[in-house]
């Protein structure tokens, strides 16, 4: 085989497999479980609303008009990525593509000798690899843990923007606010009582889709 031929062939099949992945994880492939890849980046997925949960012991005032907002500050811990290695599958085949495009291109239009090949595609390999290793770490920089316990609706407070007529099919609209987040979702009362607009509630459960909320003033006692 000759030495340009090698390169192709590392080309082609680095290029294949960054190509396979990047298929596997937007069409949801199913691989037998030894040889599934990593995927890395993949959306699609269906963010679940956070909510603001109640403190275990009450406030003795009713807040603000909305009491909803989240603190300021957002202290939750972007995911580490000092674990990240440089090592790892999608920095290896696209190390393998660069390698060996840059050594086909070196041998083939270029007439480098072997070992002035060898650098040039190494170099070239380094670059690529390299390039998608930062990429991921600025990607993963900006992630943030889940806590399953965020997620729950139970406890959310805030402000109906549509009111809720009396009834069993009486629908309202709740709308609170959590990380900078406007979120509204459609309410009902837990005794089908009628709730007018701008009144504050707590959401006591919830089922698809539907916040069952009482009155604030009801929930503290006041």
């Amino acid at each position: 085989m000759k030495l340009e031929d090698f390169f192709l062939v590392c080309f082609w099949v680095g290029s294949t497999l960054s190509l396979f992945s990047f298929l596997a994880a937007r069409f949801h492939f199913n691989l037998p479980h030894k040889l599934h890849l990593p995927h890395f980046g993949q959306g699609g997925g269906h963010s679940p609303q956070v909510g603001f949960k109640l403190p275990s012991k009450l406030p003795s005032k009713l807040p603000s008009k909305m009491a909803t907002e989240t603190p300021s500050g957002d202290t939750s811990p972007a995911v580490e990525v000092g674990h990240l290695s440089p090592f790892n599958y999608p920095t290896i085949v696209i190390f393998l593509a660069w390698f060996g495009a840059t050594g086909y291109l070196s041998t083939h239009y270029y007439g480098f000798g072997l070992l002035l090949a060898i650098v040039a595609s190494v170099v070239g390999g380094v670059i690529g690899g390299g390039a998608v290793y930062w990429f991921m770490r600025s990607i993963l920089a900006y992630e943030k843990p889940l806590d399953q316990a965020d997620f729950e609706m139970v406890g959310v407070v805030g402000c109906l923007t549509i009111g809720i007529r009396a009834g069993q099919q009486g629908t309202g609209e709740l709308t609170y606010e959590q990380q900078s987040t406007r979120r509204s979702c459609a309410a009902r009362t837990e005794d089908a009582s009628p709730l007018e607009k701008g009144s504050e509630v707590v959401v006591t459960a919830y089922d698809k889709g539907i916040a069952i909320v009482k009155r604030w003033e009801e929930f503290t006692g006041m």
